[in-house]
């Protein structure tokens, strides 16, 4: 808005002063699917509208049981198709969208330096070691959300900050993997997604680290 003092009415109803505070973040979301998804639109509902969103994958039929995708978008490249979701929420967010696989031998150029957070969202098992590894080494003084177990149809119970490690939170059941074989519930995959955002916005707003 023009006017800096004037809010947004999008976030009349949440928490006084987190619009303001969460104004001034920026983080990075690796992974637009089930997890990366669902964290950019409850951040942008929040009141965080600064973020980066990196992905390569298309939106498939089967994405559509977890991930914030519709039947229209299906064929469209994730990043740019939440890109324009995240949009029609807040006009006025700044996302970057970044179509790109992430790996050990791009994460220095992609993943910067001086973002608040970063939201580790990968499918991938190794994937997820990699991006772990390289923010514990590479970003120690970014707090980096990981999750690792969400698979199957355990209790929500099981879905807990399982660890962390300097400045890796990990999130999830510990174990489960996601396979053609156990399959995946939206129900979980969001239980991990409330922990991933609930604890970086705790971060954010009081410093917690």
């Amino acid at each position: 808005m023009n006017d800096k003092n004037k809010k947004n009415p999008i976030y009349s109803a949440n928490i006084p002063s987190h619009e303001e505070n969460l104004g001034t973040k920026r983080v990075f979301i690796a992974g637009a699917g089930g997890l990366g998804s669902n964290v950019a639109v409850m951040l942008l509902r929040s009141g965080l509208t600064n973020m980066i969103i990196a992905d390569f994958d298309v939106v498939n039929f089967s994405n559509l049981n977890r991930q914030y995708y519709f039947q229209d978008e299906v064929g469209k490249k994730k990043v740019l198709a939440l890109k324009d979701r995240l949009l029609e929420i807040n006009p006025e967010a700044k996302i970057t969208a970044l179509d790109a696989k992430l790996t050990p031998e791009n994460f220095a150029d992609l993943i910067p330096n001086d973002v608040d957070i970063i939201f580790e969202c990968f499918d991938n098992g190794e994937c997820k070691a990699q991006l772990a590894n390289f923010a514990v080494t590479e970003r120690n003084h970014i707090p980096t959300m990981a999750v690792s177990g969400i698979g199957g149809d355990g209790a929500l119970s099981e879905i807990k900050l399982q660890n962390k490690r300097f400045n890796l939170y990990i999130f999830g059941d510990g174990s489960s993997e996601v396979t053609n074989e156990s399959g995946v519930m939206i129900t979980r995959v969001l239980a991990a997604v409330n922990l991933q955002v609930h604890t970086a916005l705790a971060i954010l707003l009081k410093d917690i680290r």
